[in-house]
């Protein structure tokens, strides 16, 4: 019995200094771990600061960049309310001038209507005054061959009383010489028979 409490007592302290190089590995182990979890600790503390500073920094950029940025945007407004008043200007002198060449074209249409007018009123003037002439020239005309067919008629009737006292005269004559008689000494004698005269005109 003896023997076998020896072995056990020696397989006991063989598993007791098993479990304690077990322990110590893990121990090791633990503190390897430990330093290498602390490193990388630290490390990512130094890039925490790291990123910290370069956070600061981007931010100290984009506020630079912030600030320059509404220097240039209050620059460009004040470029662009300059240039729209600018042009607000001109295009008042514009529409000003504008205005005064209607205004001008508006007062030379009156006038050019209004001499206008009067040429019209003078052409119908002169053209009234011209049928007027025309009329009375008319009117004359008319009289003078009123008066010269008058005239002709009254030549003609005078031609044909003339002539009807020709043919008369020559009826009295043939009216005689048809009637002739012969006396009692064997000479002829003509009897003039009296034609009524036509009465004048």
């Amino acid at each position: 019995m003896e023997g076998s409490v020896i072995v056990a007592i020696v397989a006991a302290g063989i598993a007791a200094v098993g479990v304690g190089v077990t322990i110590i590995v893990l121990l090791i182990r633990g503190s390897y771990q430990l330093g290498r979890n602390t490193a990388q600790v630290e490390s990512l503390d130094d890039s925490v600061e790291q990123l910290r500073a370069d956070a600061k920094e981007v931010r100290t950029e984009i506020g630079e960049a912030r600030a320059e940025s509404r220097k240039d945007i209050g620059q460009l407004r004040a470029e662009i309310h300059q240039e729209i008043q600018r042009l607000r200007d001109e295009l008042t002198q514009d529409l000003q001038q504008l205005r005064a060449e209607i205004r001008e074209a508006r007062v030379e249409a009156r006038q050019d209507k209004q001499e206008l007018r009067a040429e019209f009123k003078h052409d119908i003037q002169q053209v009234r005054a011209e049928i007027q002439e025309a009329r009375a020239e008319a009117r004359r005309d008319n009289q003078e061959l009123r008066a010269d067919m008058n005239a002709g008629f009254e030549k003609l009737a005078a031609a044909i009383d003339s002539l009807r006292v020709e043919v008369q005269q020559n009826n009295q004559m043939i009216a005689a010489m048809a009637n002739h008689t012969h006396d009692t000494d064997g000479r002829t004698a003509f009897t003039v028979l009296s034609v009524p005269t036509p009465p004048a005109r």
